[in-house]
């Protein structure tokens, strides 16, 4: 028996797992997020009759590109989620960010599928541990590479990170000669402390599947990793920001800057099916608000689908990230039909207004 879990376990931690109940497509039949299948260059994510994600192991060639991209972490592979990234980033005193192609093979390196999932996530992280970064892209490597990556562009806002006051200068080295970044030396005391924790910490991942899956489609997503790991960096530094807006980062980070357009009718039902918890229906005793918190959104389209009062674009600022934004407030009485609550002003609450429209629908023609 106990072989038998110890196998799965292995098999798990070695394979891309697929999870429907976090995957946006299977939350709501409607959503068009095709970033996995777009982004997979041996076709091994599709999107079936049905409108879900498939993904067929036999044609994948374990490019890991879907796991970096996947909005809410529905596709997971263990080696490449940032709390992994996070220990080999504690394990270097100067850290260089590079891709598989162009990594010295040293094992010195932080080695990323490619570098167009190079995201401010990872120089966030490397900041919260004080480290010294640099990124290793030679634009001629990139250039041969069948992933059709243009360093150029896709690490501009590198360069733009660097110009931050409150952060620190991220050197982009063509030349492999150059690069600082390599393992820490350990002394004999460190060594045993480091491995006798890494064992116990490997022996943990293999007992405990540290894979969280929602067990239904009402349970709320979690945030993505890369989001957790970005918000504490926000967090810390939200006082430092001052008049910046980290206007070229922001986007990076797959937010939404979500409006309403006038007073909305069935806003309590968007908060229900918002799949991420970023839209949250608070209640007072007086009324009740529609809530956006951005730091949970991983902009999706869903809300916009729902509502023809909802308006979305990607954030433009970090700002967007930390504040809460009350999209509709109104005040509130009781329903005299259902007992349920209504806005004052109206003769009933909408579940029961819409009832009576149906209901008259339906009669007008007998």
């Amino acid at each position: 028996m106990l072989e038998k879990f110890l196998f799965k376990r292995v098999k798990d931690q070695a394979s891309v797992r697929l999870s429907e109940n976090m995957c946006l497509r299977s939350r709501y039949k409607f959503n068009q997020c095709n970033i996995c299948v777009d982004v997979c260059p041996s076709g091994a994510m599709t999107i079936d009759d049905k409108g879900k994600v498939v993904y067929d192991e036999a044609v994948c060639n374990d490019c890991h590109l879907c796991v970096h991209d996947c909005p809410t972490d529905a596709i997971y592979y263990e080696n490449e989620m940032m709390a992994k990234y996070e220990q080999r980033i504690t394990q270097r005193d100067v850290i260089t960010y590079t891709c598989r192609k162009q990594a010295t093979g040293s094992g010195h390196q932080i080695e990323l599928p490619c570098l167009s999932v190079f995201t401010p996530e990872y120089l966030m992280t490397g900041e919260l541990h004080e480290k010294e970064q640099e990124v290793l892209c030679d634009p001629d490597v990139c250039a041969s590479c069948s992933y059709d990556f243009d360093p150029k562009e896709g690490l501009s806002w590198v360069q733009a990170w660097s110009g931050y006051a409150f952060t620190k200068d991220v050197p982009i080295l063509s030349d492999p000669a150059k690069i600082r970044g390599k393992k820490r030396d350990y002394n004999r005391r460190e060594l045993f402390q480091m491995t006798s924790k890494t064992t116990k910490q490997s022996i943990g991942n293999l007992l405990i599947d540290s894979f969280y899956e929602p067990k239904s489609l009402k349970e709320k997503i979690p945030p993505p990793q890369k989001r957790k790991y970005a918000m504490v960096y926000l967090q810390r530094m939200k006082d430092r920001f001052e008049g910046e807006e980290m206007t070229e980062v922001a986007p990076l980070l797959n937010g939404a800057k979500i409006r309403s357009k006038e007073r909305m009718d069935f806003w309590h039902h968007l908060a229900s099916i918002c799949p991420t918890g970023a839209l949250l229906n608070e209640t007072g005793e007086t009324g009740e608000s529609l809530v956006y918190a951005g730091r949970d959104c991983v902009n999706c389209d869903i809300c916009e689908q729902l509502s023809d009062h909802i308006t979305r674009e990607p954030a433009t600022s970090i700002r967007e990230y930390l504040d809460p934004v009350t999209l509709t407030a109104v005040e509130m009485n009781d329903c005299p039909t259902c007992n349920g609550r209504k806005p004052v002003g109206e003769a009933v609450c909408d579940d029961c207004r819409q009832t009576k429209e149906k209901r008259n629908a339906l009669l007008k023609d007998w």
